[in-house]
């Protein structure tokens, strides 16, 4: 009898972790704890949460909620390097709470590794040739230069770890379910909307009405693992998730509202470049919702009543000579680069003095302070030294062999979405593009709660595309045999 209730509990607690329930709590969590400053608390959940889903899951699924939403339990106060309380996760008793957290999170990920591989889970997978080999290639960026260092090795590795070791870890360990992508898709929902509830609670504890949306209130933007543009850019790239459930759901107009909502987080975070891939996506999917979506009728009468309300609060604005208030920052800085084209010249200067692997990613933090447009920036770290571009920091830090690399993997990708050809993947293809696409602009890629997000969607669409594959092969079996 007592097992009977032992494996009714265990189940109750599978089914749950395999619901949207537990992606929505564990984001409440998460948020609760980054605005109560319990940064702590909140890994120590994480770590026991991926815990306790290793030793009683049979499959990692439910780990993923939890690698997308973990950052948030970072507080504003404690953001590294720039909060009130920057020098936070610089304390003795931090690192070492932050190590035993580790070791609670490696030691339910082998458990889980050990409980849950799959045999020849990763046979025929084809992007992970791509995958080492861009890996690789990150490694030996740089080599033989001086600037193959410790630094170097921050970036190529952490590379390495999000997204080789969870391509691999995930692509062994998780199953392949009919509703895998519904599932990772309410997930990335969800994740974004966890962002945008940090932004909204920002503004609600700190702004004064009609203060200027300028530089100085920008640069104070502070949503624990996130600063503005890459707070604003994450809400834009995982955006496409919304509208896929408002295509298809009945209730399809809940779900656009809900992409309305992260549309105003994004304008708040004032990054240009996630209000520009917000603005497209955004565009695209309520044209998409409005003519083949189940609620056509709805999702029109919606967004033409959202424009009307967003053309008359506009008026009022500028009647009101409140327009330049909100719209301070957009107005000064206009389509400026920031320096990103000095910038973008300097690394292809790197990349021309050592072609073949490059000048490593330690390459501008190294030089201690880099002009830009007549203004010195002193990089706090080397993901700040980055190049704001993935193909010149490619060139620029592993040169040609790194971009090669990246053009197979890259290669790999679009023939996957192509031979996939499911509506639902290509949903998954929107999001990974909004990130290629803002990439293009800013250093993400390289970040590596972006790099685990990337890695995760590529796991579940190639688990899609083998599916497929699969069933096909079965339909050829049955017509030999007929």
């Amino acid at each position: 009898m007592e097992k009977v209730i032992e494996k009714s509990a265990i189940e109750r607690l599978r089914a749950f972790f395999d619901g949207r329930w537990f992606p929505c709590v564990f984001a409440v969590i998460m948020f609760i704890c980054g605005q109560l400053a319990l940064d702590i608390l909140g890994f120590f959940i994480v770590g026991a949460t991926v815990c306790v889903i290793c030793v009683f899951h049979n499959d990692s699924r439910p780990i993923i909620p939890v690698a997308l939403t973990a950052v948030s339990c970072v507080s504003h106060q404690n953001t590294p390097g720039k909060g009130d309380h920057s020098n936070f996760y610089s304390q003795p008793w931090v690192i070492a709470c932050l190590i035993v957290v580790a070791l609670i999170v490696v030691t339910g990920l082998i458990i889980g590794f050990i409980r849950n591989r799959r045999e020849g889970a990763l046979k025929g997978k084809k992007l992970l040739l791509g995958i080492a080999i861009l890996c690789s290639a990150m490694i030996l960026g740089g080599i033989f230069t001086e600037n193959y260092d410790m630094n170097h090795f921050v970036v190529a590795g952490l590379m390495l770890v999000t997204l080789m070791v969870f391509y691999l870890y995930f692509t062994a360990t998780m199953d392949r379910r009919e509703d895998n992508l519904s599932y990772v898709a309410f997930c990335c929902m969800v994740a974004g909307g966890c962002i945008s509830m940090q932004v909204f609670a920002f503004y609600l504890r700190y702004y004064q009405p009609w203060q200027p949306l300028d530089w100085i209130w920008k640069d104070g933007l502070l949503f624990g693992g996130y600063v503005s543009n890459s707070a604003g850019e994450m809400i834009a790239i995982l955006m496409p998730a919304c509208f896929m459930f408002a295509a298809k759901e009945k209730r399809g107009w809940i779900y656009l509202l809900v992409a309305t909502a992260f549309a105003g987080a994004i304008y708040l975070t004032l990054s240009r470049m996630g209000l520009l891939v917000g603005a497209l996506v955004y565009i695209a999917g309520v044209a998409y919702c409005s003519f083949r979506g189940n609620s056509k009728k709805v999702m029109r009468t919606l967004f033409l009543t959202a424009l009307a309300i967003g053309v008359l609060a506009l008026l009022v604005l500028i009647v009101t000579g409140k327009f330049t208030v909100l719209f301070d920052y957009f107005l000064n800085i206009g389509v400026s680069g920031r320096g990103r084209w000095a910038l973008w010249s300097t690394m292809l200067g790197r990349f021309i003095e050592n072609p073949i692997f490059g000048d490593a990613f330690s390459t501008l933090i190294n030089d201690g302070g880099y002009y830009i447009t007549q203004h010195e920036a002193h990089f706090s770290s080397v993901y700040t030294a980055l190049a704001h571009n993935t193909i010149i920091q490619m060139l620029a830090s592993c040169g040609i062999v790194g971009i090669i690399s990246y053009a197979f993997h890259r290669y790999q990708t679009v023939k996957l979405f192509v031979k996939t050809n499911n509506k639902d993947t290509w949903w998954f293809g929107a999001i990974i593009l909004a990130f290629l696409v803002t990439a293009l602009f800013d250093q993400i890629f390289f970040f590596p709660n972006f790099t685990i997000m990337y890695a995760l969607l590529l796991v579940v669409c190639e688990k899609e595309g083998t599916k497929k594959e699969e069933k096909s092969q079965k339909g050829e079996r049955k017509s030999e045999k007929a």
